[in-house]
């Protein structure tokens, strides 16, 4: 009887974890831990400095980004934008994935 109860119970118990973190993860995600771990991720495969002050995920509210800046000194230059908003929601982005592939010219 009482593994009849585990097998019932381990997978509703996962299912409410797994559903909680999905409707968390925006929050998470907007956390501050995180975006510098991914600033620090893109800062590895760049040529020089990115920086981003906060963002703010939603799953149906829109991306935005503050206080950005790069910077790449030994080609001299330098980008800042006080604000970016997109209009797409994390959802959005998720739902409407193959409208976002980078299009390249072959010749």
């Amino acid at each position: 009887m009482k593994k009849k109860i585990i097998w019932t119970v381990t997978p509703a118990a996962l299912l409410v974890i797994t559903l909680t973190l999905l409707a968390l993860a925006p929050m998470i995600l907007s956390g501050n831990r995180v975006k510098n771990r991914i600033v620090s991720m893109v800062n590895h495969r760049l040529p020089g400095d990115l920086q981003v002050k906060d963002w703010s995920l939603g799953w149906f509210s829109e991306i935005q980004i503050d206080g950005i800046s790069y910077a790449n000194r030994a080609q001299g230059l330098r980008a800042e934008a006080a604000q970016i908003r997109s209009n797409r929601s994390l959802w959005g982005l998720i739902s409407n994935y193959p409208e976002l592939e980078f299009h390249r010219n072959h010749h």
